[in-house]
This record gives C-alpha cells, structure tokens and sequence, in this order.
C-alpha cells in the first residue's frame, strides 16, 4: 500500500465518520435536581439516549428556557439516564423541555493529526512494525518478585515479562484481574526507573480512575514509596471523586475560575462573519487556553506517570508531543479504542503496552464503509500473536462460578478461561457467591414463549412474554429478600429495555439496573438475566454480536439466566451455549466408542448416548448418512462430525495393536 493512499484512506474513513459525529444532540428532560452547585438532570427515554455515554463528559449543554443558558457536562450516568451539570449559568430546562449537547468530537483532532505529514511518517513508521508482528526486544530485567509482588498469579507474573518488548498485549479476559496486573506492572516500572515517564491512556475517564488507583494501590503496600505516589498525576477535570477520598495527592490543582469562563466563552461564541466581535473573542478565548495549556505543562514536567483519557490525549496531542518520546506509553481497555485512534498516540512513546480483551465490545463506529470498519471498527489488538513472548493472556479469573465460567470459556475462550486456583475452593469466596433463598442453579435456560415483534411504541423488536417473565423472576426474588442492587436485567435492544423499565415501574419495582448490553461492560451483578430478544437479528450475528453476548453473560457472578426460544438457538453461540448447559445436566456415565462402533445398528441405536469419541466426549446428535455421525461435545457444545467407517477402522487398528503388544 503506498504512503499516500494509506493516509488518505484514514483520512477518509475518519471524514466520513465525522460527518456523522458533528450533530447536536437533543433530549427532554425528565426532572432535575439540584445538588449544590450542582444539578442532576433525568432525561427522558429516546432514540437519542444510545449517545448518552461518558464520551459527552466535558461536552457543553445549552438550553433556550425557561430561560436561556449553558453549562458543562460534569458526568454521564448512561444507566440512569442521567447528567450531571457544573458551571451553570442559569436554571436549567423543567419537565418536559428540552436541553441540547454538542459532543467534543475528538474524530476533529484525530483526523488533523493524520493530515500533519511530519506526524504520518512516524505513525507510518509504528504501523509498519504492528504489520511485522515482531516487536524488537528491550530486555527491561523487570520481574514480578523485585517488590515483592509473588501474590500475583502465574499469567499475571508472566505479564512482566511485556516490559521486554517495544509493544506487547495484556489480553485480560472477564474478572481475571487486568487492572490489578497493570497497577502492580507499572508501579514495579516507576520503582525500578524513576527517571522514566510513563503515560497512561484509557477510553474512558472511570477505567482511568480506576487504572491510575490501581498503581497507587499497588505502591502503598510496599514502605518508603510515597515520592513515588506523589509523582503520579491524573489530569482532567471529569475523575470520580469517590476514587480519590484518601488519594487527592493523584489530582493537581485546578483553577475552576478558568475553566468555568472557557464554558462560558464557548457557549458565547460569535459567528465569524461579525469580524470584531469575533476577534475580541477569540484573544479572550486563546489567552485562557495559554493559561490552561502553561498549568498542563507543569504538570506534565513534573510527573514520572500522568494519566489522561484517550479523548484528551487526542485534543492535547500537539501538547503531549512537546514532551516526546515517553518511556512508555500503557493503553487500557485498549480493545475499545480504533487502531486509527491508537496509531496517531503510538509515536508519543519508545514502547507500548496495550491492555485490554478484543473479545468483549469493539470500537463503535456509525459510516457503514469497509476502510471506516477497517480503521475505526478494529483495535490494536488485530496484531496480537497468541502465543507469543509479546501476547499474555491471563486465564484465571474470579468472578463466575464455576458453571457460568465453563459456558464463557468455552464459548469464547477456546476453554482456557478457568476459575482461580485460590478462590475455587475458597468458602469466603464461594460464599460471597452464594445466595439466600436462591434455589436456581448457578446457570439456567428459560424458554421464550415467543419470539420478538417490532414495537411502535417503544421504538425498536421487544418480546413481551420474555418480557413478563422477568418482572415474575425479579419480583420473585425481591420477595425472597435479595438485595435489588445484586440484580440486573439486559437486552441488547433499547426498546426492550423500555419495555421491562415501564413494566417493573409498574409493578412498583425500582433499583434493579434494566440495561442494554453496551452500558454495562466493566461491571459485574450476582445475579445476570439476559434475554437477547431476536437471536436472528442481524445486529447479533457478526462478530460484533458475539462479543456483546460474551459481555452480558460475563457480567454474572452467581447466577446466569437466559431466555432463549427455539428460533434464538438457531443462532450458533446460543445454540452452543445450550448444548453445554444441557449436556452439563446429563449423567455423567460414558460409554467406550469400542463397545459399541461394531454394533450393525451404530450409530442410529445410540442417538442422545454419551460416548467417548477420539479427542473429545460428547452425544449423538444426530446420523447425516449411514457413514457420518454428529456429536456435540459435552465441554465446548460443539457439533462434531465423525465417519463412522474411519471411526471403525481406527479402533480396529488399536484392537489388533493391543493384541501384538499382549
């Protein structure tokens, strides 16, 4: 591919997105709250809502009554359906009114830096070494046990072994310690070279929360390590702050009075075509923007680890690239970001670590165009080598039971995700599992009545026996005193989730999170009940589809329920996943393939049997002919197909062998 038409196919891929990405968005308002100098603002349900996430924080909102004004976008609680506004300038919108938000379109900065042609040739430079995937090798020395870390687990120890590597992936699947394993990685870095800089960038700003709280975690267990902490900065105005309670030393300081009069410039900007106007706003604007980018700078000077969201990285790279090269360069829950997006960051830094699963959700794109798929649809992760010293994967995680582990695993794990050696027969860990008055098994397939129709109403496919189901299941268990908050519902359709929110309402039933899949990745409940709604959809069906289910069914802790119809087990990971629950129920008994392969009535005799096959055990499905077999294999749900005449052939063979060895 030549230089120029790889650049100008980004170029072009990002163009096209943008012009999808640079409308305002409107909402109604719900009600609103006022929480100091703050308000909470509930919106009501709409088609616009699948926009509401934490990519608007920092965004501004503006409203015309009952009276006109603005404010920042201090926090997005997309579950909740929420915002939360600072610098407000006057009281905003009542129920029933509208309020509009411009997203910060980082997708600006993104395509300014790939149009830069002394930026591309170093972009260029990191993408022809991802294509070799064969990264040179560093030889850091860095190893789990310096600083005393041996707690870790094997996968996770073997992790450090990344820093030896110009890039390398931590491949984290559901609830196997990712963040804990970076903190503990970068915390061991800072100790072992405190000369270097490190740069850590996350997708979102409460995965940065929780990235940059893991390192100082990792570092307050070990003594004399507090100018270390100290020397750790998050920067940005839009953290969490229950993250930090006992860990403000993490944030700088802020000058609120500046950032309040950059919104109130931004909501007041003057059209162009008024040249004076529009001259004495843009010195008032660029002035602030100095005073900011010089209190930036020291905070980039000073620190040996600064942490800040991919959005604001993007935004700030002419900023972050004064400071060039990094040491090392960490992107977490890097799966979730495009390689477009990763590739103009790779330069900032000599190496480059990228942690994240590209099992579960894949960068969202709109444009439906093969180079927008390819350069925004795609992860870094794409370069991975399994198997490789620069691939570690950890595969011990405890979160799932172990019946809710063995469907993820084998499902989407090729079965190498297994539950922890030390929680597996842990009791405070099996009972932090076990819940009171819950009879239901840690895994349970509830038919669907019916299958989905298109609502009107609600905007989108519902089913609403599934529907009705549920409200039964969640009240049930309500009644039976489980706490609501160990609860959650999800439907990878909004329409469905409005139907089983109006339901629940109505039944008087609040506090139990009623989802769509997107908005929970990260998160885990005890207990998980995910109807997919339409199995058949097409928004189920490719890749994408899969790693959503892998994300509602990973969220489970305890107790995984799934309604499935017979037309959702037409869909191959459904009907996967119901063959290993069924088969799981049989008994275990297997009977030898050569007690009965020679029998004139194999296989059609033994259909529904469970027999040890060559290289797996499983139960006759079904006989495609009278030489071929279908098993499905009682560990991944596979069907397998065997020929019976080979089969025969093959244990003959060994029957003649054992006999010359006797």
């Amino acid at each position: 591919m030549s230089e120029e038409f790889f650049q100008e196919t980004v170029v072009d891929a990002i163009d096209s997105e943008l012009r999808l990405q640079r409308k305002t968005l409107k909402f109604i308002v719900s009600s609103k709250f006022r929480e100091g100098k703050l308000w909470r603002i509930i919106l009501e349900e709409s088609d616009n809502n699948t926009q509401l996430d934490e990519s608007l924080e920092g965004a501004l909102a503006w409203w015309n009554e009952p009276s006109t004004g603005f404010a920042e976008i201090l926090t997005v609680i997309p579950e909740e359906n929420q915002v939360v506004l600072r610098f407000v300038s006057a009281d905003p919108p009542d129920r029933d009114q509208r309020i509009f938000i411009k997203p910060l379109c980082f997708l600006e900065p993104l395509k300014t830096a790939w149009e830069d042609e002394e930026w591309f040739e170093q972009i260029e430079k990191e993408y022809s070494r991802f294509l070799k995937k064969s990264p040179d090798t560093i030889g850091s020395g860095l190893k789990s046990s310096q600083y005393g870390f041996d707690w870790l687990r094997e996968a996770q120890k073997q992790a450090f072994s990344l820093f030896d590597y110009a890039f390398g992936f931590l491949w984290g699947p559901p609830g196997t310690g990712k963040t804990t394993t970076l903190g503990v990685m970068l915390a061991s870095h800072l100790l072992k070279f405190p000369q270097k800089k490190i740069l850590l960038i996350s997708t979102t700003n409460v995965a940065l929360d929780q990235a940059v709280v893991s390192v100082d975690k990792a570092l307050e267990k070990l003594p004399n390590t507090w100018q270390t902490r100290e020397s750790m900065k998050r920067i940005g105005n839009h953290f969490r702050s229950e993250y930090y309670a006992d860990r403000r030393h993490l944030l700088p300081a802020t000058n609120e009075a500046l950032l309040q009069e950059l919104i109130r410039l931004e909501a007041q900007k003057p059209d162009p075509h008024d040249t004076q106007a529009y001259a004495q706003w843009k010195e008032q604007y660029e002035t602030i923007r100095k005073l900011l980018k010089q209190k930036a700078i020291d905070i980039l000077r000073s620190s040996t680890l600064c942490a800040i969201t991919s959005t604001r990285a993007t935004f700030e790279l002419s900023l972050l690239r004064e400071f060039q090269p990094f040491d090392l360069l960490v992107f977490d829950e890097s799966s979730q970001m495009s390689q477009a997006h990763a590739l103009a960051l790779c330069p900032l830094a000599r190496q480059v670590i990228f942690a994240g699963d590209p099992k579960q959700l894949s960068p969202i794109f709109q444009t439906h165009h093969p180079d927008v798929s390819l350069w925004l649809g795609n992860s870094m992760f794409r370069y991975k080598q399994k198997g490789s010293g620069y691939t570690v994967m950890l595969s011990e995680q405890s979160r799932m039971l172990k019946p809710i582990c063995d469907i993820v695993s084998n499902v989407f794990y090729d079965g190498q995700l297994v539950v922890a050696k030390d929680k597996e027969n842990d009791p405070e860990w099996i009972k932090e599992r076990t819940i009171e008055d819950m009879t239901a098994e840690p895994v349970t397939i509830f038919p669907a009545e019916s299958d989905s129709t298109w609502s009107a109403k609600y905007g989108g496919p519902i089913r609403y026996s599934s529907a009705a189901d549920i409200c039964k299941m969640v009240q049930a268990m309500i009644n039976k005193n489980i706490d609501k908050t160990k609860i959650a519902v999800l439907a990878p359709f909004r329409a469905q989730r409005r139907l089983i929110r109006a339901m629940l309402r109505a039944q008087g039933v609040t506090k139990v999170l009623v989802s769509t899949v997107h908005r929970v990745q990260g998160s885990e409940r005890h207990i998980i009940i995910f109807d997919p709604v339409d199995g058949l959809n097409n928004f189920l069906q490719d890749e994408n589809g899969e790693h959503l289910i892998n994300v509602a069914i990973s969220r489970a802790m305890a107790c995984l329920v799934i309604f499935l119809s017979d037309n959702d087990c037409l869909h191959p990971i459904f009907k996967q996943i119901k063959n290993i629950h069924d088969l799981s129920k049989e008994p275990s008994e297997c009977i030898p393939l050569e007690n009965i392969i020679f029998d004139s009535d194999f296989p059609g005799k033994f259909i529904n049997k469970k027999v040890k096959f060559p290289g797996c055990m499983g139960t006759i499905d079904n006989v495609l002919t009278d030489d071929k077999v279908i098993v499905i294999d009682s560990s991944s749900g596979q069907s397998k197909t065997f020929k019976v005449s080979f089969l025969r052939e093959k244990i003959k063979k060994e029957q003649e062998q054992r006999n010359l060895n006797h």
